[in-house]
């Protein structure tokens, strides 16, 4: 930095002040807004004033922070200088709506003045982290921005100085000299998690190490990024050491940690409230599906009646072809006697015209006889054709009161079964309907859940061996079901397989470092549940950033005394999130 001759030294010292906090502050409001944009893999990497100019990083920063869209449409593409100013003028705008009037223009966005961009961010710390509006009263509405910061500064203050109470050697005073010895910051990790670190062992004196232990552990266990330098704040001119402005801004990041490790714990509940509730689920979906099975051995039931009712009634068709058969054969057969009898009436004739003077009363005689066979032929036809007619409508009345019999049966049956259909429909429509509930809330879980996302974890389920029915009868029809967080994924069924082969790639989001991945075996059943073949559990901590490993896991049981065969073959590779 270069100064003219005539300046003063006190103002070449203002000047090289100024100059100073403006590093520290570039620099440690630099590293914050790459934490905030991490979630979007967007990073800042050369000078700020340089990588603000098109307006995007601002607005990317404006909609992870507020969680809203931007309100304006803004160019995503910058090729004019144009597009630069219209994209700092929606940012401004945008950050304007949610901080309140702000003394800046498009105009030293461009020209790169860092005093007053450094400013406008300064404000937007303030806002989302410091003052976190929404947790405070309602008066703060009514309160300046100058009140609502002295208000935020005193309310992190208290804050930082209820955690680190009744740890030796910390007096927390202020956000500058009260955290030089690096002990402040490392009673903040001991009151999140005691266990992270030994306290009792630490020395003032060793303040570089103390505030490098203390960022090593924010950073891995309550995911907060380093914005400070432990070498900057042990720095032995005080001048180049950051301000109250750099702590807050670090500082104001611990309190969110708090609250985050307080909702992982009420996450796990959740999670043992959730399989609780599926566990229930599958109680019904058994209860379910035995009311099914009645229903469809009732069906079964009545269709084996209905086709009982049918054959009877064939059976009564049959006899009655049958009677109208025989009391044809009957018929004809008298007409056979009929024409027998005409033919001896006719030799008989021809005999007496030839005796006619001989056996004259004789003949006469033999007429009486012919007339008594011609009655007693007649009473039997007649006698016959009656028999036929009251068999005949006998057989047809008993058919008909049958027909109407079993038809009123089937009419009953028929709106029983439908009665017991509707309700089976209803309480499946309200099941349905339950369970979209629950994919949507599940959903909106997920999306939860990829705002908090530290890694994705990719998963190939290849192949498994020496898989076995549960009862060792033979080939199994296996599947895996696989579970991280709230997320869930299937694979195909291979039929009748004790080696089967999926080479099914899934991807999962990470946000719990202390989740596991799940994969559980099953062997499908067409009727009845599926079977449990057994499980792998594979926990996150356990893997390395960027290495893609491949190995066979054995199957486990769900409990230790459980016996399950079989191993599976799983290709794993785990990224973490910037």
């Amino acid at each position: 930095m270069s100064f003219s001759g005539n300046e003063s030294v006190a103002t070449k010292n203002r000047k090289e002040k100024q100059a100073e906090i403006e590093r520290l502050h570039e620099k440690t409001f630099k590293a914050w807004i790459n934490a905030q944009l991490r979630v979007r893999n967007i990073k800042i990497e050369g000078e700020l004033k340089d990588e603000l100019k098109d307006g995007l990083a601002l607005i990317n920063l404006m909609e992870v922070l507020s969680g809203e869209k931007c309100p304006e449409k803004y160019n995503t593409k910058i090729t004019l200088d144009m597009h630069r100013i219209e994209n700092t003028t929606i940012a401004i705008n945008f950050i304007t709506k949610h901080v309140g009037k702000l003394s800046v223009s498009s105009t030293d966005v461009q020209q790169g003045n860092m005093r007053i961009i450094l400013g406008m961010i300064w404000r937007v710390i303030l806002t989302f982290k410091v003052e976190r509006r929404g947790e405070g009263d309602a008066d703060d509405k009514e309160l300046s921005a100058a009140q609502r910061n002295r208000q935020a500064k005193k309310k992190l203050l208290d804050w930082c100085v209820e955690k680190t109470k009744g740890h030796n050697g910390v007096d927390i005073k202020d956000f500058g000299e009260s955290w030089y010895d690096g002990l402040g910051f490392c009673a903040l990790i001991h009151a999140f998690d005691p266990s992270l670190i030994d306290y009792e062992s630490l020395k003032a004196e060793n303040a570089q190490a103390n505030l490098e232990l203390a960022f090593e552990l924010a950073e891995k266990h309550l995911d907060i990024p380093r914005l400070l330098d432990p070498a900057d704040i042990c720095a032995d001119d005080e001048m180049s050491r950051p301000d109250e402005q750099c702590f807050m801004t670090y500082l104001s990041e611990f309190p969110i940690a708090f609250l985050a490790g307080k909702e992982k714990a009420d996450d796990r509940a959740a999670i043992e409230a959730e399989a609780k509730r599926k566990a229930q689920e599958e109680e019904e979906r058994k209860r379910l599906e035995a009311e099914r099975q009645r229903a469809e051995e009732e069906r079964l039931k009545a269709e084996a009646e209905k086709k009982r009712l049918e054959e009877e009634k064939a059976r009564l068709e049959a006899d009655k072809a049958a009677a109208e058969e025989e009391s044809k054969r009957r018929k004809e057969e008298l007409e056979a006697q009929s024409a027998a009898l005409r033919q001896l009436e006719e030799e008989r004739k021809r005999k007496d015209e030839e005796e006619e003077e001989k056996k004259k009363k004789r003949e006469e005689k033999k007429k009486r006889r012919q007339q008594e066979a011609d009655e007693a032929e007649e009473r039997a036809k007649r006698e016959a054709e009656e028999a036929s007619r009251l068999a005949r409508e006998e057989a047809e009345k008993e058919a008909k009161e049958r027909q109407e019999e079993l038809e009123k049966r089937q009419e009953e049956d028929d709106a029983k079964r439908q009665e017991e259909l509707s309700k089976l429909e209803a309480q499946h429509e309200a099941e349905r309907l339950r369970l979209e509930e629950e994919c949507r809330r599940l959903k909106q879980q997920l999306e939860a859940t990829k705002g908090k996302l530290i890694g994705k974890l990719k998963v190939t389920v290849k192949e498994g061996r020496g898989v076995h029915k549960k009862d060792n009868s033979g080939k199994a029809d296996p599947y895996c079901v696989l579970f991280l967080e709230r997320q869930k994924e299937k694979t195909r069924t291979i039929k009748k397989n004790q080696n089967p082969k999926w080479d099914a790639d899934f991807e999962f989001y990470v946000s719990d470092p202390e989740a596991a991945l799940e994969v559980t075996m099953f062997d499908w059943n067409r009727i009845f549940s599926d079977s449990f073949l057994g499980k792998v559990s594979i926990p996150i901590a356990t893997l390395n950033d960027g290495e893609e490993t491949t190995a066979w896991y054995k199957l486990e049981g769900k409990k230790a005394k459980d016996k399950v065969t079989g191993e599976l073959c799983l290709t794993i590779l785990y990224r973490k999130e910037v």
